[in-house]
């Protein structure tokens, strides 16, 4: 079972590609970022390297990740899609609102 759930990171060329594990993500490190002096990018780079070295988990690598690349918009958010139930229950208020 993996650690967390994949996320599609965009660098600030524009390129897009997923990151499923501690290789994508230092992967992701090594590409264009709007601000490679912040804090929390080098903290992510600091953790992933130490998850790669086995010195802390891949789930603190990808939380630092997660709070570098949010930081600085490198996360491509998907649209939400409603559930089977959600959309049925707003078919039917909107059935009921149009009567």
């Amino acid at each position: 079972m993996a650690c967390f759930t994949p996320v599609t990171f965009r660098t600030s060329c524009g390129s897009k590609f997923m990151i499923r594990n501690i290789r994508d993500m230092s992967d992701a490190m090594r590409r264009s970022w709007p601000d490679k002096d912040c804090e929390s990018y080098l903290r992510a780079v600091e953790l992933i390297k130490r998850s790669q070295d086995g010195e802390c988990s891949p789930r603190a690598a990808f939380g630092a990740f997660m709070e570098a690349a949010c930081k600085q918009n490198r996360i491509v958010r998907n649209r939400h899609r409603f559930p089977k139930e959600v959309a049925g229950t707003l078919a039917d208020i909107t059935k009921f609102v149009a009567s």
